[in-house]
Order: C-alpha cells, then structure tokens, then sequence
C-alpha cells in the first residue's frame, strides 16, 4: 500500500478547459519500480490500476465521494467499499490511520523552492526543472521537480488533486490539507511531469474515457456491523 499512497500524495492545483483524460504515470518507491494507468472524467470520477495490474485487471474507482476497489480473482469481480472496511477495522481496534502520516511530498514542509533555469521535457510535455528542499518529520531531501504550465498536465493534476482528497476522508475521516508544494503550483498555474525518481508522467491523453470504465461490475460486498453487533458501544 505504501507503493499505492505515494503517487497519491504527489498531487497539486487549479481546474481548467480539459475535464477528461488518461495518463500514465511510473516511478520508484522504496526499492520497487510502478507503472499506474489512471482515467478521469471529471474532478470527482477517477480509476486507477492498482500497482502489479498494469493491465487494470484490479483497480481503485473513486466515484460519488466513495472509494472502491475492484479485484479479480479466477475472473470473478470483487468489489470492497474503502470507507466500510475502514470504519470496520477501526471498529477492531486494528486501524491506526489517525496517528500515521502518510509518507510522501504531501506531507512535506518546503523550506525552499529554487528555479534552476534548466528546461526538460517529459512525455512530450515541456517543463521547467525546480530543486525543492523540504522537511519531513526530523527528515530533511532536496529533489528535482518539473512543472509545466500545460492545461492537459494541470487538467490531470487537478483529478489527481481532488481524489487524493476523497481517498483521505474516506480512509481517515480526516479532510486533506494542502501543503506548501500545492500553494505553490496553485498560485504559479503550474502541474506536475516529474518529482526526483518516485514520480513521472509518461503519456497523457486527453480524449474522455469511455463512461463504462467508471461503472462498478457488481455490487459492493457487505461489510459486517460490527457496532450494532457489539451493542451500539462501538463508534
């Protein structure tokens, strides 16, 4: 999962003329290399393979404020509701999220933020090359970024943005603060092609997905109560 999260919490700004996309991001966490595929049709309607299926044989779909992920095993589809297996396992007593940070340039505090006057492309994209500094917890790193202005890497940022959001609140129940990094896209007008090794775009898209790519194969699973089961004394 912490493969999954990093991605997530590279995110950033502001919405604009392109709705709907693909995109195709890889990069490397912890020692193991990713490949993830995600589809946008809106800020709020969003599908992204789970890592180990770049061929989207299992994915996360976040829709209506709910996230999902959707499994196959032996061909058969299994969906789970993020948010009831996370009020569930915080009724076992086996959730910590409130007293993790989650790792990653969203948490981060940016002490510096320094044009190198460099140009790069990624993915076709034409980007300015930035070097960060920033803190996190008593961990200080300086990494390589590369925004660019381009509405189709804004366009996607901003889906990207908004369902780390949702992922937050519905795993946590904590709403999502931005972060310094985010102040600063926001107010440049800038999205992201590149952070250090862990993050980069490869392709962007920005025909709209098919609407069915957005559509749960079968319903949730239903997730035991185990409030009601315990009398009501759990919350």
């Amino acid at each position: 999962m912490r493969v999954l999260f990093t991605p997530f919490l590279i995110l950033l700004m502001a919405v604009n003329a392109y709705a709907a996309g693909k995109v195709t991001i890889e990069g490397d966490s912890n020692g193991e290399h990713y490949t993830m595929v995600i589809e946008y049709l809106d800020n709020n309607t969003l599908r992204m393979n789970l890592p180990g299926s770049e061929k989207g044989s299992s994915y996360m779909l976040i829709k209506d404020n709910k996230v999902y992920t959707v499994t196959n095993i032996n061909n058969t589809p299994m969906v789970m509701d993020m948010g009831a297996m996370s009020k569930m396992t915080a009724a076992l007593g086996s959730q910590d999220n409130n007293n993790q940070q989650a790792s990653g340039p969203l948490s981060y505090q940016v002490l510096k933020m320094e044009a190198t006057g460099r140009k790069e492309t990624v993915a076709g994209f034409k980007g300015e090359v930035y070097l960060v500094t920033a803190k996190e917890g008593s961990t200080t790193t300086s990494k390589e970024i590369v925004f660019s202005s381009d509405p189709q890497v804004r366009a996607y940022s901003d889906a990207w943005r908004e369902a780390g959001k949702t992922m937050q609140k519905v795993m946590t129940g904590d709403m999502a603060a931005d972060n310094d990094l985010n102040h600063y896209m926001e107010k440049h007008k800038l999205g992201l092609l590149r952070y250090g090794k862990e993050y980069r775009i490869t392709a962007i898209d920005s025909s709209r997905p098919a609407a069915d790519h957005f559509t749960l194969p079968v319903s949730p699973m239903t997730m035991p109560d185990f409030g009601s089961m315990f009398g009501g004394q759990v919350k």
